[in-house]
């Protein structure tokens, strides 16, 4: 069996552990998606260009600072996820794994989660906007 069976049996047997983490992540998707939409309908630009603003100036600066407000939602609710899942990670040290080959299986159960994440924010994003 590869680490990457693994993983992925992983994500599928343990979902309801996965499905907080993966809520986090599908809504961080879905507030980034939408708010980029917004920058580019032509309505709020119509709207800034009677203001006499420059909209794409402020929606560019608005989403870097969602960017690192994203990032630290993500990462905060990475680390909570992996403290909670110790005794796992110990007893795959405890069966023998090395610490690169465990560091593998959290990279595909996490690009596994990340993928979820962002198709279904999108999709989801598409429908609401």
């Amino acid at each position: 069996m590869t680490l990457f069976n693994i993983a992925f049996t992983n994500v599928r047997k343990n979902f309801s552990q996965f499905s907080m983490y993966l809520g986090s992540l599908i809504l961080s998707v879905l507030i980034y998606f939408t708010f980029v939409s917004l920058a580019y309908t032509k309505s709020i630009g119509v709207i800034f260009d009677k203001w006499g603003i420059g909209g794409q100036g402020v929606f560019m600066a608005a989403a870097i600072v969602l960017i690192l407000f994203v990032a630290f939602f993500i990462f905060y609710s990475s680390n909570y996820f992996t403290r909670s899942r110790k005794r796992e990670l110990g007893l795959y040290s405890l069966l023998g794994l090395r610490k690169g080959q465990i560091g593998r299986i959290i990279f595909y159960e996490n690009l596994m989660m990340h993928v979820m994440a962002v198709v279904s924010g999108i999709v989801i994003g598409v429908f609401f906007f």
